[in-house]
């Protein structure tokens, strides 16, 4: 006997599942399938599962134990398998992507062109200076002091790591601002100070660039979600299949 239930919600689509004493609950959560690196991925694999579990469902009072396993192991053949698969393929490309848009950001970018022995200089004067003072230095220049600090990595920074991933992710928002504001040609509107306008915005461009990590920042951790849902369609695919998690990896990477 199989038993099958979709429970949707806002946050997330609850698959329960039951055969015998064996019981699952798959949850797809619905920022998955809305995202647009992996998202049409994902919904497809859960429409594939729904399929065949509706599927097995009704046909299950008439199969035995034996037919219900075969029935399941040929229908996830045809109709899981492909959109786990494109699942798979979808997420390394999405987190390739985000990596790659990650490390741009991140690396540090110099407001002038200074030799790299100068930037070393720079980072062993600031590892004798005291921790609140080197601080106040870097974030008073970011482009400059502060991105050759970052550039030497933690290890010769001396500094504690969140300071130092503070103080990283501070240097690549005004990196990033600056890129904006040339890119995007941000620039103020006439003021009483300042009649003619046209300065760089360089503050709306800070909140955009802060804006643009947080964000990238959200879609790596949710990317990073996505071999637990995979982990958990193993396991459903065992249960329908009445197979070890193994097997059912071997199936569902065929």
């Amino acid at each position: 006997m199989f038993e099958f239930l979709l429970n949707p919600s806002p946050r997330a689509l609850a698959i329960h599942m039951a055969r015998g004493e064996a019981r699952h609950v798959l949850t797809v959560e619905t920022d998955l399938t809305a995202n647009e690196r992996v998202g049409n991925a994902v919904t497809a694999l859960q429409t594939s599962l729904a399929t065949v579990g509706e599927d097995l469902q009704r046909r299950g009072p008439l199969l035995s134990p034996a037919g219900l396993s075969d029935a399941a192991g040929a229908a996830i053949d045809t109709t899981v398998r492909p959109a786990y698969r494109d699942v798979v393929a979808s997420t390394l490309a999405a987190q390739r992507a985000l990596e790659a848009e990650w490390a741009d950001i991140m690396t540090p970018r110099f407001r002038d062109s200074v030799a790299p022995a100068a930037r070393v200089e720079q980072r062993e004067h600031v590892r004798s200076r005291k921790l609140p003072d080197a601080l106040a230095a870097a974030q008073g220049d970011l482009l400059g002091l502060g991105a050759a600090i970052v550039e030497g990595g933690q290890g010769l920074s001396g500094l504690p790591t969140d300071i130092f991933q503070r103080l990283q992710r501070d240097v690549a928002v005004e990196g990033l601002a600056q890129r904006i504001v040339r890119d995007a040609a941000l620039r103020t509107e006439p003021t009483l100070e300042n009649p003619l306008g046209g300065a760089p915005d360089l503050e709306t461009a800070r909140t955009n660039a802060a804006g643009r990590l947080d964000r990238l920042d959200n879609e790596r951790a949710l990317i990073g979600r996505v071999p637990a849902l995979l982990a958990s369609v193993i396991t459903a695919v065992a249960l329908m299949t009445d197979a070890t998690r193994q097997k059912a990896l071997e199936r569902l990477a065929a």
